[in-house]
């Protein structure tokens, strides 16, 4: 948007320059957020299910314990919308 004399400037042409900065950075932080959040929840459910397999928490030793949580690795989930 072009600069204006203050004197010229219309609550039209303000509208438009705050919709499409706030539009940008409100989506942007937006996706980020959820994809956090995505990769929160599949951390936690994973953690769940490795828990309920060993029989154990995380460093806890019980003597029913089996598996044994031997380090992790790097790896992506592929979603509809992003990769994590």
């Amino acid at each position: 948007m072009k600069e204006k004399p203050l004197t010229n400037l219309r609550l039209p042409d303000l509208w438009k320059e705050f919709n499409s900065n706030f539009n940008e950075s409100f989506w942007e932080e937006f996706e980020q957020k959820m994809k956090l959040m995505k990769k929160k929840f599949i951390e936690l459910a994973l953690q769940e299910e490795i828990t309920a397999l060993t029989g154990a928490q995380k460093y806890e030793r019980t003597p029913e314990r089996v598996y044994r949580r031997n380090g992790y690795w790097k790896r992506y989930i592929i979603l509809k919308l992003a990769k994590l």
